[in-house]
């Protein structure tokens, strides 16, 4: 299941906030065999965001494309969030 363009903004959010040096975003699309996996670094993130924002919003009338996101490595330790 994916997410929310609403949760999309808060998993990029957070990853700011917490000074993550990469946001993972896998897309979902019918038609495809398997999902695409796109790692944003830190200093995409805000213009990644508002990409997805309008990309995504403009497909919210087709149930075919689900996307999911996390912030994967902490910029203090390197570990996986």
């Amino acid at each position: 299941m994916g997410i929310t363009l609403e949760e999309l903004e808060k998993c990029f959010n957070k990853a700011v906030n917490e000074e993550a040096e990469y946001v993972a975003v896998q897309i979902e699309m019918d038609g495809f065999p398997s999902d695409e996996v796109i790692i944003n670094d830190k200093h995409n993130i805000d213009s990644k965001l508002a990409y997805y924002k309008k990309t995504y919003k403009e497909r919210s009338n087709s149930p075919k494309t689900t996307i999911k996101a996390e912030f994967i490595y902490n910029k203090s330790n390197n570990t996986k969030k």
